[in-house]
């Protein structure tokens, strides 16, 4: 697991109504100026921002960016 600092999404708030049906994995409300703002500010060099979707101990979701990269490889 990972020690680097989590970027939580702003303005994009994910739940689970345990009583919805179960194809309905998670609702999301989304706040439309705070989160564009989030992903102009995350995006990279494609344009393009990777979020993960965790559930937390207390049973709640978050949104995190996902800022994994591959390593470069090294020609010899």
């Amino acid at each position: 697991m990972s020690n680097a600092k989590k970027t939580y999404a702003t303005g994009l708030y994910a739940q689970r109504n345990e009583k919805a049906p179960s194809f309905l994995v998670l609702s999301a409300d989304i706040v439309v100026d705070q989160f564009t703002n989030w992903l102009k500010e995350n995006q990279n060099e494609k344009g393009r921002v990777k979020v993960d979707f965790t559930k937390n101990d207390d049973g709640r979701y978050s949104a995190t960016l996902n800022t994994w990269k591959p390593k470069e490889s090294v020609d010899f």
